[in-house]
């Protein structure tokens, strides 16, 4: 919301926003009354420029690009579409973290939203980067409570832990199985941002890419292909992300991780108005997420096994 009113964009304003996108990232634009005009994208998650240039974008103010699983997009076309239509573009890098002497991530548009806590052991916590000039303060929220997060974001692991042995595998194959939480607008604590500021994102960087290259190579030999084949290495990717030929496959690999306690996933949970679109559905059940967030040792052992 902040980095919006900072771009000058509000109610009745229009956004472009990609129709593969989670329903988290509706909710503070429906909450600003912005109207909401999703594009649509190829196989690859790139734009469809056909179909961006069939749009009324006359009431348009920006357009919202999206770093997928903390990997550089191709933003060529986007720059290109923006200057053309005078539109602002918004970088979502919520996957991964600037890193500016290592990528570009970050620095592709005018404003750019980073969101640590999908990769550190925190409930809350996004940043927004500035990366022009528009005059106007920064809004700020009431700061979050410092003591209540920590404990709460321990608790909340732990809980999950009993919960992954005591349950049943979450329906991660069905489109409608999950729904957002909705999101609290709150300042950063000091003692987050100063855990932010000082954690070794690194040290996280190469025990990911490490990760990465280990599923890659497992995968590929077992049908499934890597969704990104020319991914950067300087970057921290959230998942190792990989393309399932089938749904059957899809649903095949879910069980295989829940069965040898991996968190093996589907992304995102999409807005309610686009689980109808086949088209969309199609390309969401080809896209298969492993964790790499875990020990290089235990993905090292289960890869290595002659039987996997």
């Amino acid at each position: 919301m902040a980095g919006l009113n900072y771009l000058g964009i509000g109610n009745n304003d229009s956004l472009l926003i990609p129709e593969y996108v989670c329903d988290a990232v509706i909710q503070p634009l429906n909450d600003m009354s912005i109207n909401i005009i999703y594009y649509k994208l190829d196989s690859n998650l790139n734009p469809r420029l056909a179909n961006l240039n069939k749009i009324d974008i006359s009431n348009s103010k920006a357009i919202l690009m999206i770093n997928y699983f903390g990997l550089k997009i191709k933003s060529e076309k986007y720059i290109q579409f923006a200057k053309k239509n005078n539109l602002f573009i918004i970088e979502d890098n919520a996957h991964s973290f600037f890193l500016p002497k290592e990528n570009e991530l970050g620095q592709m548009g005018h404003i750019s939203i980073t969101s640590p806590r999908k990769l550190l052991d925190l409930l809350y916590g996004a940043v927004l980067k500035i990366n022009y000039k528009s005059g106007k303060k920064i809004q700020n929220f009431n700061a979050s409570t410092v003591d209540i997060k920590f404990k709460k974001s321990m608790l909340f692991n732990i809980k999950n832990k009993i919960k992954f042995h005591l349950m049943k595998r979450k329906e991660y194959e069905n489109p409608n199985a999950f729904e957002e939480e909705r999101v609290e607008y709150k300042n950063l604590d000091k003692r987050t941002i100063e855990y932010i500021e000082n954690f070794d994102w690194k040290s996280m960087m190469n025990k990911r890419l490490t990760n990465y290259s280990q599923w890659e190579s497992f995968l590929s030999k077992k049908g499934i292909e890597p969704f990104f084949n020319d991914y950067k290495f300087n970057t921290i990717p959230l998942y190792f992300v990989g393309r399932c030929k089938t749904k059957e496959d899809l649903k095949k690999w879910l069980d295989w991780g829940w069965k040898r306690n991996i968190d093996v996933v589907t992304w995102p949970i999409l807005p309610k108005s686009l689980r109808n679109d086949i088209e969309l559905i199609n390309l969401w059940s080809s896209i298969i997420c492993f964790p790499i967030d875990i020990e290089t040792s235990k993905i090292r052992k289960i890869t290595s096994n002659i039987n996997e």
